[in-house]
């Protein structure tokens, strides 16, 4: 898998704070801090896809976090992929 998963989540034992994970090549990372807002949130997981995403992403969140996503950023096809 050359793809990078971000995952965006909720702590339940703290509301209104977001977690992150993300999986790519190299790169394995779970409950990391994401923020206190949805915003902020959207933001981190934007950065990590232009980060670790060269290869292709899929960015999975909350609604609310998805709001401050452009749907067509949400997610990238590796360009193997595109041109297959």
């Amino acid at each position: 898998m050359n793809e990078a998963i971000i995952t965006i989540s909720t702590l339940p034992s703290m509301p209104g704070r977001y977690i992150y994970s993300i999986v790519a090549p190299g790169v394995k990372l779970g409950l990391q801090d994401a923020g206190r807002d949805p915003a902020t949130a959207a933001a981190k997981a934007m950065e990590l896809a232009n980060r670790h995403g060269s290869h292709g992403y899929s960015i999975f969140a909350p609604e609310k976090v998805l709001e401050h996503i452009p749907e067509h950023l949400r997610f990238k096809q590796s360009s193997v992929e595109q041109t297959a």
